[in-house]
């Protein structure tokens, strides 16, 4: 999928990726605003800054991450507004990429798939609304600096698993929701 392929295409409501894409250029799906759900199924999807950026006014974009996708590219939902984050069952997830989710609305709870081992640079920074984390598996093992720096919507408890080896720096700096 080219740069810029679907830039504004805001009467498309869902888009499921097919599992052998193998390209997606910078924000091939920036400005979709009528986006309502978002199914990622392909197993390495490279970096696409601002893949989507999306607008939903007050409406939900449900983004489920296939269980064979096992990366989450840079920027890729960075600036999306009003989202729900789900990771299917079985998820092969490793990698959350830097800024995936930067300044995303995110909303309720988020269930880390077990198989994640790196929460990358920024990648769920400046998150304002509330949610909270939840980690259901052993593997990780790094939350890189900045992971979640000013995401003062982040809420509740953090129980970070017992696998992980490094919480670098600002990982969790100024999450004044956190208990």
């Amino acid at each position: 999928i080219a740069e810029y392929a679907f830039q504004n295409c805001s009467k498309v409501t869902s888009i499921e990726l097919p599992s052998k894409l193998a390209t997606i250029g910078k924000s091939a799906f920036y400005g979709m605003n009528g986006l309502r759900k978002v199914t990622l199924r392909s197993r390495c999807l490279p970096d696409g800054d601002n893949g989507f950026h999306v607008k939903t006014g007050e409406e939900t974009l449900d983004i489920i991450i296939g269980s064979e996708v096992e990366r989450i590219p840079k920027g890729f939902f960075s600036y999306t507004t009003h989202a729900q984050l789900t990771f299917e069952e079985g998820s092969k997830c490793r990698e959350i990429g830097e800024s995936a989710f930067y300044s995303t609305g995110l909303q309720h709870r988020v269930m880390l798939p077990e198989s994640l081992e790196t929460i990358g640079y920024k990648s769920f920074s400046y998150i304002t609304t509330p949610f909270s984390i939840a980690f259901s598996g052993e593997r990780l093992k790094l939350v890189t600096s900045c992971a979640f720096e000013g995401s003062t919507g982040l809420e509740g408890n953090l129980e970070l698993p017992a696998s992980v080896k490094e919480i670098a720096t600002c990982a969790f700096y100024d999450c004044s929701g956190l208990n």
